[in-house]
């Protein structure tokens, strides 16, 4: 059956945060299987559908377009069920939260050019040209143990001397509770040492969680490359596992 949407960007920005969201979200994948997961892969459909119903056929700017993505994938983060198995694939099941994404997603849009910013204005550029899209830095092997991992990318510095970089991952900790529990933090790197000051982040750590930064850095090099990410640490005891890597969104300022 084809499914012909009001606006392409928007079913294909929610069906690829669901997909994430659902059958990703705090596992180390491992079943290379491509039939094991058509099923989470329909339950993503339904519910793209439904955000892409309630958006309609307005347009979207490039803030709309990766709030909706990382809206549908934070919904069903930390084991959330997408509903049971006899009405999850179904469109209709999903209406009323289509709707509330697709007004959140309006709301922030709306605050962003109410501040006077262009709310299309490129999201993923290194300033001198395109990074293609949000780069994955993966770790490079299976997760492991340990008091603290670094995930960098490298990036070419635009000319305007400044970069903007959001940085997340998910760890696994060692069944700690709210006592003696894994204290996580989250800290925004330059070449693979932390800048202190720039929003780090802290979680007790319970299970599965997932932890991430802001980083900014200015006064570079035009042309030069950088390496950003986040530093993840431990700040309790070691017992933690890494899932193998960070997603790494950056911008020029």
């Amino acid at each position: 059956m084809n499914y012909n949407p009001n606006n392409s960007a928007v079913y294909l920005a929610a069906i690829a945060g669901s997909l994430a969201g659902i059958a990703a979200s705090g596992q180390y994948l491992s079943d290379a299987n491509e039939a094991d997961y058509m099923y989470p892969a329909e339950q993503a459909d339904a519910f793209a559908q439904a955000v892409d119903t309630a958006w309609g056929a307005h347009t979207s700017s490039n803030v709309e377009i990766l709030a909706i993505q990382l809206a549908s994938q934070a919904v069903w983060q930390n084991g959330r069920s997408p509903l049971n198995s006899a009405v999850s694939t179904l469109e209709s099941s999903y209406t009323k939260i289509g709707a509330a994404i697709a007004a959140l997603v309006q709301a922030g849009n709306a605050q962003v050019v109410l501040e006077g910013v262009n709310p299309n204005a490129s999201l993923f550029s290194g300033g001198g040209g395109s990074s293609g899209g949000p780069t994955f830095y993966s770790s490079g092997g299976p997760p492991g143990v340990a008091t603290s991992q670094l995930f960098q990318a490298s990036v070419v510095v635009g000319a305007t001397g400044t970069i903007q970089w959001l940085a997340v991952t998910s760890l696994t900790g060692n069944g700690g509770t709210a006592a003696n529990g894994d204290v996580l933090q989250a800290e925004a790197s330059l070449n693979g040492v932390g800048i202190a000051g720039l929003n780090p982040q802290q979680a007790l750590e319970s299970g599965i969680c997932s932890i991430g930064t802001i980083g900014q850095s200015g006064g570079l090099t035009p042309g030069a490359t950088v390496n950003i990410g986040v530093i993840c640490t431990d700040t309790t005891n070691a017992g933690h596992t890494f899932t193998g890597g960070a997603q790494i969104l950056y911008w020029a300022l």
